[in-house]
């Protein structure tokens, strides 16, 4: 922070070229207003997150009986209740803004929220008398850092409050205002359970001004205390810090969950990295040793503020904008003072071109954010509007039970939590909270179905459902893909009453649902479709298409077709693959580029290559394999199976010098199994066979017998080729003989060793 021996600006009189600076000050403020713009933006999402029909559902238990959420837990573990205050203020706010003004003024609320955070740490930087090159820059980094969190959560006040908090501190401490800590700790700890952090920060300013000796240790102790007391002004009381308990123990308990909570990660774990980690995985250190090479210019307190934010997002990917935020208030003046160090001339050019850099980069992000480019690339099927996101978690699914009054008991996951709160309240408790926080009974009940096979999930199911007797079941596609084909195929106890693009309910047959049944289930029973010639070839030619085509240029719009991709996935999870290929067909027809953005890039092809497998269309197969083959991500073991797939298409398509190639490349391949090496065998067996090489059709097939001397299948061929081809009938009946031990019967073989023992004719 700015010291009181200093100069008013640590620029004053080091900077001879006013037009240069003054260019160079435009072009950061314009970059600023860029990214903000830009996080502005990114914070005007649809509404996804599906924790918050849980805060909904809270809110509107709180307005309708403040005193009920004490003892409600929606028929999760006991363990609720010691959250059961601690965003209530934020759940009341949000059920009343949903229900009165609706989707968009819940939307608007996220955005000033995250606006009035950034603005703030903006605020702190100026006052710090920070340069505005230094200011846009950490502003772009600290909104690319934390967009992970631009969610509809009570998390988002934490951030709010961090700031004013640490205006406060920066700004305020040396007159009166600091007690305006109070009253904001009041608030923080009504709204979010990060409310420990502000005594936590105030204790770090603390320390730092007893550092450098200037500090008031009774003034500090008091304000601290106060703190302290005001976190028992919430209707838990100082039970309110027992959230702050569960919340340790919890992030204790993530490493052993049978289950990965991609927000509870740290960002330099392996799981799921995304851009915003990567920057931050070089961003945090750097800050840091940015900040102590400038302590004389920010003093202790504020380097203490910057580790301890710094600590808490090492720790979990979710306090990621706690660090990013910290670092637009502090570090800019950090960097301006250790700018004018370098010499002015180097110094302005520099200034010039990152204010360059800053400004192209951030309109190239929002034209990204506006074509749908950059959410392709996270993986997220979203918009910026004013809304519901039409994909939201289960929430077509809940409505449709709302609606038609289903009843409990329910199977459900945490992901489906929310949006089932949202619409019934707590007239169907969900099987599993969306904040995981269920009986370790229901959470290894819940694992073990979804780890479940084809083979288990019938034991596994019916094990759980004779305890819980249940009525309803609301299954995502993804989660459970072994559970979803029993239900819905196998067990005639169940019938699948709704589907949309990623969720089905399904009911028990039974009288309570009778009618229910009667009236819904023909609406959702589509016959398979059947396999049509036609659409095999429109499939080949629309893949080989795609994969000659050139990616969209930057400046084209791009609409990803997400309902047949989800249509997709149904079929694909109910082993429905002529479904499959009429909706990869709808896809490709309509994705206009945009697949070539898309994060299911690969998945997508892999799948298809699946699909044209299955209709036989070599030309489409080859051309697949081949593309799927190039791509660096592909695995050893992956382009061995590529390998054989190009081969066998190549085969069919009468390029055999090209499929022989293949298979003597895998043969080749010192990592090859002895089963890929028996398949390559076989495939110049076939190969050398088709074009009347019989000797070599039988030494291949004789290479392919010592590789998998289990093969009855490659005995008779080896038979045969011996017998009718090769008049080596001592050879012939060998291998049929070898033939028959490892089959079994054999009708055909069994004759035709006793012709050759009987020495009749072939």
């Amino acid at each position: 922070m700015q010291r009181k021996n200093q100069p008013e600006s640590v620029n004053a009189g080091r900077v001879p070229d006013r037009g240069s600076s003054l260019l160079v000050w435009r072009a950061s403020l314009a970059a600023s207003a860029v990214w903000l713009t830009a996080g502005a933006l990114l914070a005007l999402t649809e509404i996804s997150d599906p924790d918050l029909g849980l805060h909904i559902a809270y809110g509107r238990l709180l307005l309708k009986d403040f005193g009920v959420v004490g003892r409600i837990t929606f028929g999760q573990d006991a363990s609720i209740h010691q959250l059961a205050y601690s965003y209530w203020a934020y759940q009341v706010l949000a059920a009343l803004v949903w229900d009165h003004a609706g989707a968009a003024a819940l939307v608007l609320l996220r955005a000033i929220l995250i606006l009035g955070a950034f603005a703030g740490a903006v605020a702190v930087a100026r006052r710090m008398r920070a340069g505005a090159g230094a200011i846009a820059f950490t502003l772009a980094i600290g909104i690319v850092l934390s967009q992970e969190r631009f969610l509809d959560r009570p998390e988002l006040v934490s951030f709010a409050a961090w700031v004013a908090a640490l205006y406060i501190l920066v700004h305020l401490r040396g007159e009166r205002r600091i007690w305006l800590l109070v009253p904001l700790q009041i608030l923080w700890v009504n709204t979010h359970l990060w409310f420990g952090l502000l005594p936590a920060l105030a204790f770090a300013f603390a320390a730092g001004d007893a550092v450098e000796r200037h500090g008031h240790l009774r003034r500090d102790a008091l304000v601290i205390g106060a703190l302290l007391v005001a976190t028992f002004v919430n209707p838990a009381g100082p039970g309110a810090w027992r959230s702050q308990l569960h919340l340790v123990q919890f992030l204790g308990k993530t490493a052993s969950l049978p289950f990965s909570i991609q927000e509870m990660k740290s960002p330099f774990s392996g799981y799921q990295p995304t851009p915003a980690v990567w920057i931050f995985r070089f961003a945090m250190p750097a800050a840091l040793i940015v900040a102590v090479a400038a302590r004389r210019r920010l003093g202790w307190s504020a380097i203490f503020a910057l580790a301890i934010a710094a600590t808490l997002s090492a720790k979990a990917r979710r306090a990621m904008p706690l660090f990013g935020l910290t670092s637009v208030a502090i570090l800019p003046a950090a960097i301006t003072d250790l700018a004018v160090r370098v010499p002015a001339r180097i110094r302005s050019r520099i200034a010039i071109t990152s204010a360059g850099v800053l400004l192209l980069s951030g309109i190239a992000l929002i034209y990204g954010l506006a074509d749908g480019r950059i959410f392709l690339a996270q993986d997220r099927d979203t918009r910026i509007a004013l809304r519901v996101a039409p994909n939201f978690p289960a929430l077509g699914a809940a409505r449709f039970i709302a609606t038609e009054r289903c009843e409990g008991p329910i199977f459900s996951n945490a992901l489906a939590a929310g949006a089932l709160l949202w619409e019934n309240g707590a007239r169907i408790p969900p099987f599993l909270d969306a904040r995981w926080v269920g009986t370790p009974e229901t959470i290894s009940a819940y694992q073990r179905l979804r780890t479940a096979s084809d083979e288990t999930v019938n034991q596994v199911w019916t094990e759980l459902d004779r305890a819980r007797h249940f009525e309803l079941v609301v299954l995502d596609f993804y989660e459970m893909p072994a559970l979803l084909r029993y239900l819905s195929i196998d067990n005639p106890d169940w019938a699948t009453v709704y589907v949309d693009p990623t969720f089905a309910v399904l009911l028990r047959r039974d009288k309570l649902n009778e009618e229910k049944i009667h009236r819904l289930e023909p609406g959702v029973l589509l016959a398979s479709e059947p396999r049509d010639p036609k659409r095999d070839e429109a499939l080949s030619n629309a893949v080989i298409h795609f994969l000659g085509s050139r990616k969209p240029s930057f400046l084209a719009p791009l609409h990803f077709p997400y309902e047949p991709f989800y249509r997709a996935n149904y079929a694909l999870q109910l082993r429905r693959p002529y479904d499959a290929q009429a909706a990869y067909l709808d896809l490709l027809e309509h994705e206009n580029g945009s697949l070539h953005a898309s994060r299911h890039q690969l998945d997508i092809l892999n799948n298809l290559l699946w699909c044209l497998s299955i209709s036989g269309k070599a030309a489409g197969v080859n051309a697949l394999a081949e593309a799927l083959e190039a791509e660096p991500t592909t695995t050893s073991d992956q382009r061995r199976f590529l390998e054989e797939t190009r081969a066998r298409a190549l085969e069919a398509l009468g390029q055999t010098a090209k499929a022989e190639d293949l298979a003597h490349c895998i043969l080749a391949d010192k990592e090859a199994s002895a089963d890929e090496r028996w398949g390559a065998w076989c495939r110049i067996a076939s190969i050398r066979s088709a074009a009347g090489d019989y000797p070599a059709a039988a030494e291949a097939l004789e290479h392919a017998v010592a590789e998998k001397p289990s093969s009855a299948e490659t005995y008779r061929s080896l038979g045969a080729i011996y017998d009718f081809r090769l008049s080596r009938p001592a050879d012939a009946l060998q291998a049929y003989r070898t033939c028959l031990s490892l089959a079994g019967k054999e009708p055909d073989v069994e004759a035709r060793i006793r012709i050759l023992q009987g020495g009749g004719a072939r």
